[in-house]
């Protein structure tokens, strides 16, 4: 095997487009099949039913980022550090050996969704709690996400950007949605089980895809992830916080408002919330299609290209998105009611202060995914942490005490929106660099 060098940054800018195009397509088929699986489920499903599926596909979302502790996040700037620092075959040792935490780390989560305090968790907020089969259905859903999003990261290190977006988020909700399509055309009703079953299965196969292709890049087989996750992880804690507390900012209003309200709210919510995720793919395209150019940059000193690169890419992200949130203000609410009838009138105010948040998002570009491939972690979870526990100390407020999903949204547009503001600020300071979208591009910063 020979040496993988760093790309110059002004060279092979089609390359790092393409990063980015193939991140964003796979992420625009799965937000396109997502909210087309949402709104099937809307119209053929109970209120119950449809909210207890988006609960539960949050909830695991926030599960699933405990229990890979990280691995999906500093995956490419380890291993490219790791490179730089001892060459490929060291780079091959240390991705081997996180894919292997991860599958280990995925059976133990498994297991644990059986007993408390994880299926408490889950169970909460549900309009009844899971059966013995819905359980095993989750377990195995549970196993995959944690394991496929962490091979993903493996793909995108080595520039395998088509098999980054497969084993990412580009098949598994396609799949969800032909699943549940076949399913019912297969004779079975569209009940809490049924849906359960089609998520495990999709997500399975995934999983499954991911690790025996990224194994031909890192032979994950021959990874020892107890001895590598103590020395890994004991320098990482700052980045284990960060991922807890994203997921908290990410996924903790929707889980609140089930757990407090349930019924029509958690349906109403969880239909905004689907709405307006599509807005924020378009800075997690950048984001994770640079990804691995931002570390061979950063290893390299090479700060000013990466930063024009970055602000090209997001001020026409930033426009898509305004034309997104204008047309989700006009056109989400009268598609729930048609969809849902009256159970999910009001869903217009959550769309607009949810959608809020996502825009800021866009328009301030992958801040956030610069200082975690710069490997500063603990500046990170600084942010990230005290972000989400205000975000969920006022969600739960709005949740419990005052019954309001209103101000939940409010809450947490607010955290997401402010989440980014301060990570450009964070990062001005410390690289003397910033991605939002009224950055100069030709500006070169002292």
């Amino acid at each position: 095997m020979t040496r993988l060098k760093p790309l110059p940054w002004l060279r092979r800018v089609r390359s790092k487009s393409g990063g980015v195009l193939w991140t964003a397509s796979g992420l625009v088929v799965s937000s396109v099949a997502t909210l087309a699986a949402n709104f099937y489920m809307v119209a053929q499903t109970p209120v119950s039913t449809y909210a207890d599926i988006v609960v539960l596909t949050v909830t695991l979302f926030i599960l699933g980022n405990i229990f890979r502790l990280g691995a999906d996040r500093i995956f490419v700037g380890e291993v490219h550090a790791a490179e730089h620092k001892s060459g490929v075959v060291a780079a091959t040792a240390r991705g081997g050996s996180i894919l292997a935490f991860a599958l280990l780390s995925g059976l133990v989560a498994s297991l644990l969704a059986w007993l408390p305090p994880v299926s408490t968790i889950l169970n909460r907020a549900l309009s009844a709690p899971l059966s013995t089969l819905e359980t095993l259905l989750v377990s195995v859903w549970l196993l995959s996400d944690v394991t496929r999003l962490v091979a993903s990261e493996g793909h995108r290190s080595r520039y395998k950007f088509a098999l980054a977006t497969i084993s990412g988020m580009g098949v598994r909700a396609p799949l969800f949605l032909l699943l549940v399509l076949a399913l019912q055309l297969g004779g079975l009703s569209l009940q809490r089980t049924t849906l359960l079953l089609a998520a495990a299965l999709s997500s399975l196969a995934v999983s499954v895809i991911a690790f025996s292709t990224v194994g031909r890049l890192f032979p994950w087989w021959h990874g020892r992830p107890w001895q590598t996750a103590r020395p890994l992880w004991r320098g990482h804690m700052a980045m284990v916080a960060t991922t807890l507390a994203a997921g908290l900012i990410g996924g903790a209003d929707v889980w609140i408002v089930g757990a407090s309200m349930g019924g029509s709210s958690a349906a109403r919510y969880a239909f905004a919330v689907t709405m307006v995720a599509g807005i924020s793919i378009l800075s997690a395209a950048i984001a994770s299609g640079l990804s691995p150019y931002m570390a061979a940059g950063l290893n390299n000193q090479d700060l000013e290209p990466m930063r024009r690169m970055m602000v090209s890419q997001v001020r026409g992200a930033s426009l898509l998105a305004v034309m997104a949130y204008v047309g989700l203000l006009v056109f989400a609410e009268p598609l729930a009611t048609l969809l849902g009838g009256d159970a999910y009138k009001g869903v217009l105010p959550l769309v607009a202060l949810l959608g809020a948040g996502q825009l800021i998002c866009v328009l301030a570009g992958p801040s956030g995914g610069v200082i975690t491939v710069a490997r500063l972690y603990r500046l990170s979870a600084m942010i990230t942490v005290s972000v989400a526990l205000a975000a969920l100390v006022l969600e739960a407020i709005a949740g419990f005490w005052g019954q309001s999903e209103v101000l939940i949204a409010l809450a947490s547009g607010a955290a997401t929106g402010g989440y980014h503001v301060v990570n450009n600020i964070a990062l001005s300071r410390r690289l003397s660099m910033t991605t939002h979208v009224f950055n100069r591009i030709g500006a070169q910063r002292p």
